[in-house]
């Protein structure tokens, strides 16, 4: 079969005919043959409901979930929900659910769990993200109290929080500058 050239409206036609290429694909992800019981449930559970719209099933949208928690095993309450409605909309519900009101009351009441959490993370991208979300909920600029109030509950080291905020401010003027 000649895969030069390959239209994406046909990918999945081609992937459906060539067991070779399906089975390739499906022995992929950083989490093979791990078990449920080795990810956060919830997390887990709102990864799987928030992948679902991209794939045909709940045993697929739980594999690619699984594989984002192996990035980070709070991918999903941390680095989705904050900037994407629907996915908080997802999480919210799940977490209600669990008895949580929210992300927040669900990391207070982990806090064990999430102390240990960006500490071994050192995902700009993810940083980036949560920082672009708390100032979109701003009102006018924070005080530097509030911002490193808000870095701490985030469990986000202030100095590194500070250092992407100038790296994005010159991103931006750089942009706007051309």
């Amino acid at each position: 079969m000649e895969y030069k050239n390959i239209k994406l409206n046909n990918f999945l036609d081609i992937i459906k005919e060539n067991d070779e290429v399906t089975d390739a694909l499906k022995n992929q992800g950083k989490c093979k043959n791990k078990p449920d019981n080795k990810y956060d449930a919830i997390e887990l559970e709102i990864g799987t409901e928030v992948e679902y719209e991209h794939v045909d099933s709940k045993e697929q949208s739980k594999e690619i979930a699984k594989d984002h928690l192996e990035e980070n095993p709070h991918y999903y309450t941390q680095v989705l929900a904050p900037g994407e409605s629907e996915v908080m909309d997802i999480t919210k519900k799940i977490l209600k659910k669990y008895g949580y009101d929210s992300i927040k009351d669900y990391m207070t009441k982990n806090e064990e769990m999430y102390s240990k959490k960006i500490s071994a993370i050192t995902n700009k991208p993810f940083i980036r993200s949560a920082i672009i979300s708390f100032f979109k909920k701003q009102s006018s600029a924070p005080k530097d109290y509030e911002l490193h109030k808000w870095a701490k509950l985030q469990k986000f080291n202030v100095h590194e929080v500070e250092t992407e905020i100038y790296k994005l401010v010159f991103d931006y003027v750089k942009k706007s500058v051309k």
